[in-house]
């Protein structure tokens, strides 16, 4: 047993031992049953024991106590799920599930995994690592959702659900400091205006630090947070069955970009030192800007039926800039400007009939976006010459992005309870969608500013030569997406199912052109991805222990990459592949104080078939962020103190991923494994009413990156570093 595992087993015993400390401690009342958790991924309410979906789920208390503090947290949460910042870009997180998710933010490409606040799809994964505050909770979905969460939601769903407004008078306050200069301030606060018929919810919150690297050509720290936002909730309780919510919400993150180091510097370049000291000379930034407003209605239409409207409107803004090389002069910097607007609708109705003997959901959807998008790259090229290097002079491509998708789709399901023990479930969504994309690519001397001036700039070419070489500018899909299943609840505490379902994620552009080259601008078709999984749900010990597992295997046709290339470039295409694995998850109340969980993942994949000429060095063997073992352990207690003293509150966890590659060429510096320490001790009074914590991320100050791209042979390959040990003290107040 080495160190590290020796100071975890130490932390654990610290956090167990109150149990043999009677005169400190208030005496123990016995085995607590654990809550139950419910759920809404099935469009409808119901225990998280009882519904036949592979879903994680964590409720406020757990958020608060793991440090879930936005949604790139919830990785090492959910077995099965890794992820990080995507490149560069600290307000966008791309998330794997299952070994499926999408690296490329580029307005033609969507996600694998979707991403829903309060039954919302957020389209655009450039601005989605939403802070977490004032939630009810997190579920994750695994495997694709193509009947319920249908728009590419090929390979999960991520949903976030916020508090909704009531109608008693309640609110909270809390701050803190920490390492590298952390301040952060959040709030919420809940009223009723008109008693039993108006409420109004609003929540606010500031996080600010330093940066965690060090540039040793600008002179300052780097890799700084600097994060606000707001959301307003109403509601109008219009009639005993007739309610209605109204929503906005505006979030800004003005942070760095992230600087990557450079693993692979030129001779004429500082060496490598390590993840945290740079050498960039580039001002990075990344401003990320989210704002929307949503209208939920709910129409309970007797006791076996319930309609449920959701009308939406959101807009997202990012503008960031990054230097791929980590040099004193940068080989290569690339600009993107994002602004996409989107409404959607959704129509749900939902409940029983025949006296129970069956379940169902069903509804109506459309989504429609519209986005523009400018992509600006400069390039700096050495080549030998002289005594070493010489640059070349700079060379800088635009080009501008109009793209606009409209989507139709009607979905539904039902379950037959076929007795009491035995139910079986059928479902499907059909699918609509069209897109359409125009681009304009221009070249101009320097881009002195971002755009580059009409004045500098120099049209090369535009979407009709494009079309030229036989790629459309609007494509079409049609897509039907069934699911069918078995559950069979053998007793009261086990839960057993098994179910075939079909995903969908619509296909797009390749358009993120380097070099001006008409004919790399290709489209690409559908993910389709059909889904195998058997599962067992259980508790046990009088409910104190719950434990949930899954096997899945998925079949992919046409599953999407994006690649580096040996000019500098990025590529993509598409390619068949097949993962399998098994995951499992569960909590143990070993007494009323203490909480132990678990998770993990063992996973495998491979290509199927024979890859496209030039496709096996460019994606390797293994698929990319799929590590063989996954997992995390934990235990969280609280303990009351004598004489109403309030109580000790404790939570450390500590999470393992295996080796695997965060870059599909799976090249060796790409092969990447850490483990990774949370932890938070505090005190709480007795009413529940005061509150301080002291919290560490990343106990053991593991240096790790989870992301790379592979330019080596142009003198760079940019590796983007993991936080290091983050340490903060908190105090909260609530009324």
């Amino acid at each position: 047993m080495n160190a590290k595992h020796i100071l975890v087993t130490a932390v654990a015993a610290a956090i167990v031992a109150p149990i043999t400390a009677p005169m400190v401690f208030a005496q123990d009342s016995g085995p607590a049953v654990l809550e139950e958790l419910v759920v809404t991924a099935q469009r409808r309410s119901a225990d998280l024991q009882q519904v036949p979906i592979a879903v994680t789920a964590l409720d406020e208390s757990a958020m608060d106590r793991r440090q879930i503090l936005s949604t790139q947290d919830i990785f090492t949460e959910v077995p099965g799920l890794i992820g990080s910042n995507n490149v560069g870009q600290s307000t966008a997180v791309t998330f794997f599930l299952r070994g499926i998710g999408t690296t490329e933010s580029i307005v033609t490409v969507d996600p694998a995994v979707g991403v829903y606040v309060d039954d919302v799809y957020i389209a655009r994964q450039g601005v989605n690592n939403f802070a977490l505050y004032d939630l009810e909770r997190i579920e994750v979905l695994r495997g694709p959702q193509g009947t319920l969460y249908g728009r590419n939601s090929s390979a999960g769903a991520v949903k976030v659900i916020t508090k909704e407004p009531g109608f008693e008078t309640e609110g909270k306050l809390s701050g803190g400091i920490g390492n590298f200069g952390q301040q952060f301030v959040r709030g919420s606060f809940n009223t009723s205006l008109i008693d039993d018929t108006l409420a109004i919810r609003v929540n606010a919150m500031s996080q600010e630090d330093d940066g965690y690297s060090s540039n040793l050509t600008l002179g300052r720290d780097v890799n700084t947070t600097n994060f606000y936002g707001w959301r307003v909730s109403a509601l109008w309780q219009a009639s005993d069955n007739l309610r209605f919510i109204l929503t906005a919400d505006y979030m800004e993150d003005d942070s760095d970009s992230v600087y990557p180091a450079n693993l692979t510097p030129l001779p004429s370049e500082p060496a490598f030192i390590g993840l945290y000291d740079l050498y960039s000379d580039t001002e990075q930034r990344n401003l990320g800007e989210g704002s929307g407003y949503s209208l939920t209605a709910f129409w309970d239409i007797n006791e076996n039926m319930t309609f449920k409207s959701v009308t939406a409107v959101r807009e997202t803004i990012q503008v960031y800039n990054l230097d791929l090389s980590d040099s004193v002069t940068p080989i290569y910097e690339l600009f993107t400007d994002n602004d996409s607007d989107q409404i959607s609708q959704e129509f749900n109705l939902s409940g029983s009939f025949a006296d129970g003997k069956f379940d169902f959901t069903s509804g109506l959807f459309y989504f429609k976006e519209e986005s523009d998008s400018v992509l600006g790259n400069e390039f700096n090229l050495r080549v030998p010459g002289g005594d070493g290097f010489i640059t070349l002079p700079p060379l800088y491509f635009q080009q501008d992005l109009q793209t606009d998708s409209e989507s139709y789709a009607a979905y539904g399901e039902v379950t037959w309870n076929m007795s009491p023990s035995v139910s079986v479930f059928l479902g499907g969504r059909y699918t609509t969608e069209e897109k359409n994309i125009d681009v304009q690519f221009y070249t101009a001397p320097s881009p002195g500013s971002f755009p580059a001036r009409e004045d500098e700039r120099f049209l090369l070419f535009n979407m009709t030569d494009v079309e030229g070489f036989g790629t459309p500018s609007t494509i079409d899909f049609n897509e039907f997406t069934p699911r069918v299943g078995v559950n069979w609840a053998a007793t009261d505490d086990l839960n057993l199912y098994a179910s075939y379902s079909r995903g969908f994620k619509s296909g797009g552009w390749l358009a993120r052109l380097v070099f001006p080259n008409p004919d790399e601008l290709t489209d690409f078709p559908a993910e389709i991805v059909d889904s195998y999984e058997a599962g067992l749900k259980m508790q046990f010990f009088d409910n104190r222990a719950r434990a949930n597992f899954a096997a899945f295997y998925t079949d992919f046709q046409d599953l999407f990459n994006t690649f580096t290339n040996v000019n500098g470039g990025f590529s993509g295409a598409t390619t068949d592949a097949e993962i399998y694995g098994v995951e499992a998850e569960g909590t143990f109340r070993l007494n009323s104080y203490i909480d132990l969980f678990a998770n993990f993942a063992f996973m495998e994949g491979e290509y199927a078939g024979n890859l496209p000429p030039g496709l096996d060095d460019a994606l390797g063997d293994d698929l990319q962020r799929l590590p063989g073992f996954q997992g995390k352990i934990g235990v969280s207690g609280v303990f009351p103190l004598n004489s109403g003293r309030g109580s000790l509150i404790a939570n450390f966890d500590y999470s393992m991923i295996g080796d695997h590659y965060v870059a599909p060429s799976n090249v060796p510096i790409s092969e990447t494994s850490y483990d990774l320490a949370n932890a938070t001790f505090g005190w709480e009074s007795e009413s529940q009413r005061y509150k301080v914590m002291t919290r560490c991320r990343n106990c053991f100050d593991e240096q790790y990156y989870h992301s790379l791209l592979d330019f080596s042979g142009l003198g760079f390959a940019p590796a983007y570093p993991g936080q290091p040990r983050y340490f903060s003290l908190e105090f909260e107040v609530s009324l």
